[in-house]
């Protein structure tokens, strides 16, 4: 899997301040509706949090891979757990 949710979630903006030009967030309902949208699609659980002022969003994910060669060992899985996150950026030739 391609670690997309946080990118899939930083484009859940929120339009009207946006456009007003107030500010450039992330609306944090459709951002962690969206993460969540891709974890389920791709098979596997998270959790998602956005930060207070709506610009980052963190994803940590968790499951468990079966094991190739360990398993000779009795070994046959094991847990697994990534995390990324993503800022929203704007400007026209570097971020404001």
């Amino acid at each position: 899997m391609r670690w997309k949710p946080p990118r899939a979630a930083g484009q859940a903006i929120d339009p009207a301040a946006a456009v007003a030009g107030e500010a450039l967030r992330a609306d944090p309902e459709a951002a962690a509706a969206a993460a969540r949208a891709y974890l389920a699609r791709a098979g596997t659980h998270g959790s998602v949090s956005l930060s207070s002022d709506g610009t980052q969003l963190t994803v940590t994910v968790s499951g468990t891979y079966a094991t190739k060669f360990l398993s000779v060992a009795g070994i046959s899985s094991m847990g697994v757990s990534g995390h990324g996150s993503a800022r929203l950026l704007h400007g026209v030739t570097q971020p404001e």
